[in-house]
């Protein structure tokens, strides 16, 4: 099986790869990435090579060359992040065809601190429990509050995301 990212760059120093270069971790030799090449950043070459490889390998003939899903890396570590450019004209002018894009929210524990602190005095003599119970529930309502789930879910996108996966202290 081959799994190919569009945009994460927990993979890799955004921007220095060609969307066609794999990168393949050894543990898992299953499982191919590529780069996108740094479109975000506002490079419209970035951006056309990229959605000429999905097209080219979305269409592919050989197996082992289609992609069989695209991982889009959102970072959550601003909560009052709009929805980016690139995002935008990825989901509205990227025809992803068959091949299912998963959302991936990165960074999602910084929106933990930013909900404690909206409670704070609220949470003062409450017990532990209780007081994570609220702290994840202003979580959701802060994530919700971005907008960004709605925004790619948006019927007038040509791409739209099957699912999404918070990755949270990714690093411990």
């Amino acid at each position: 099986r081959r799994l190919y990212t569009v945009r994460c760059a927990a993979l890799a120093q955004r921007g220095n790869h060609l969307i066609t270069t794999e990168m393949v971790f050894k543990n898992n030799p299953g499982f191919v990435f590529h780069d996108s090449c740094g479109f975000e950043a506002g490079s419209e070459e970035g951006f056309n090579s990229m959605k000429d490889f999905i097209s080219d390998r979305a269409n592919a003939k050989e197996l082992q060359e289609r992609i069989h899903a695209i991982w889009y890396c959102i970072p959550m570590d601003n909560p009052s992040r709009t929805f980016q450019r690139s995002e935008e004209k990825f989901f509205s002018e990227c025809d992803t065809g068959h091949v299912p894009v998963v959302a991936v929210f990165t960074k999602f524990e910084a929106l933990r601190p930013v909900a404690y602190g909206e409670l704070k005095q609220q949470l003062k003599g409450l017990a532990g429990e209780e007081c994570s119970m609220r702290i994840a529930q202003r979580v959701e309502e802060v994530f919700t509050n971005t907008g960004v789930w709605d925004r790619l879910c948006d019927p007038k996108n040509h791409a739209r995301p099957k699912c999404y996966v918070r990755l949270e202290h990714i690093m411990q």
